[in-house]
């Protein structure tokens, strides 16, 4: 397995290098969603992270470039890959690779116009599942969007209520979002 870092050059040479290899069989592609979370627009009442992006403007809010340059960057970084990403995808579908996209249910992400279009794209589905129904501790709605269709049918598990979760929020430095970004085991 690789894990080039496609928001470096060298990463991006290296997967577009590997898009032509004949035993290539699937990509699975997991930007961070950061800059993408709508957890940042929950209010606090210790300052926590702004909200970077609106429904109405998901590639970032007016004005940040001026009020916060470094989140700028950032959200325009993640924009950069995530431009990346669908590009990519669209390739492997031409040449019949399947592959796999996976980000917060309600990330910014998908509101993007490439991913919305992605979604039209022949071949193409949708599952949301929940994280606890695979071993997480909280309920985080995650969706995947891939190709082919049948790929991922099985794992579509939402909450069925029938165990607790942990609770969202801060805990010390640290929020239950970032706790969550890994994978269950």
């Amino acid at each position: 397995m690789l894990r080039p870092d496609l928001s470096s050059p060298p990463g991006k040479k290296k997967t577009r290098e590997l898009i032509t290899h004949p035993r290539l069989l699937f990509v699975f592609f997991a930007p961070p969603c950061g800059t993408s979370s709508r957890a940042r627009g929950i209010p606090l009442a210790k300052q926590g992270p702004k909200p970077l992006r609106s429904d109405e403007h998901p590639e970032g809010l007016p004005g940040l470039e001026d009020d916060s340059p470094r989140d700028f960057a950032r959200v325009q970084a993640a924009n950069d890959l995530y431009q990346f990403t669908a590009q990519f995808v669209f390739e492997l579908s031409a040449l019949g690779v399947a592959w796999c996209v996976e980000n917060p249910d309600r990330s910014f992400m998908w509101s993007l116009p490439v991913f919305r279009s992605l979604l039209s794209a022949p071949s193409v589905a949708d599952v949301r599942l929940s994280m606890c129904m695979y071993g997480g501790k909280r309920n985080k709605l995650t969706r995947l969007r891939f190709t082919p269709p049948s790929l991922f049918q099985s794992v579509c598990s939402l909450c069925d209520g029938s165990h607790t979760h942990e609770p969202w929020g801060r805990f010390g430095s640290d929020f239950a979002s970032a706790l969550e970004a890994a994978y269950p085991a």
